[in-house]
């Protein structure tokens, strides 16, 4: 019977063990999807002016073409 114990405690240990890993890996999961976001939104927000910027690079350089 205590053999039984025995092994029952140490399963018990292992899928303690194995819970924590898998939270672990829940919460690298979640950093990276937020950081995800965040650079999506910045990226969105200034993608309009460096749109803008290029564009007038571009017309600076067709209209040195023509004159």
């Amino acid at each position: 019977m205590e053999k039984l114990q025995e092994k029952l405690l140490e399963r018990y240990v292992v899928l303690m063990n194995a819970r924590e890993d898998g939270q672990g890996m829940v919460e690298y999961a979640l950093i990276l999807f937020l950081i995800s976001v965040v650079a999506i939104v910045f990226l969105t927000a200034i993608g309009t002016d460096v749109k803008n910027v290029f564009d007038d690079v571009e017309d600076a350089l067709l209209g040195s073409q023509t004159g």
